[in-house]
């Protein structure tokens, strides 16, 4: 499931309003040159941004979104509260540690789709 989330939203790059792709740009900017030593920070910002206040949210509440009719159950609820721990730690770049031992496993998760989520 969360490939197919991953590759729906990589297929719509492109369709991204300019006024939002102007705004990323100059949030990359501030952050290389507020944090120039963090590796990856130009990305970070902008996933990080987008999948905490746009995807995960429909994700965690798919109803108020308008994604479903009714509220999920709660193994439902579980699942997508687990995807979208997966997609934020994506978002972010980073892996799971200790704190988590039980999402571990989605670590080579993460690892095989990060170069995805690096795009200029």
């Amino acid at each position: 499931m969360l490939r197919k989330v991953l590759d729906a939203i990589n297929a719509t790059l492109d369709q991204c309003p300019m006024p939002l792709r102007k705004i990323f740009n100059h949030m990359q900017t501030e952050v290389e040159n507020k944090f120039p030593d963090v590796a990856d920070i130009r990305y970070i910002v902008v996933s990080g941004f987008i999948f905490l206040r746009f995807f995960c949210p429909a994700i965690l509440g798919p109803k108020l979104f308008g994604l479903r009719s009714d509220l999920p159950d709660f193994n439902t609820a579980r699942t997508l509260t687990l995807s979208a721990k997966v997609l934020q730690n994506l978002a972010n770049l980073v892996d799971f540690a200790q704190k988590e031992p039980y999402m571990i496993d989605m670590n080579e998760f993460i690892q095989e789709r990060k170069a995805h989520m690096m795009v200029s």
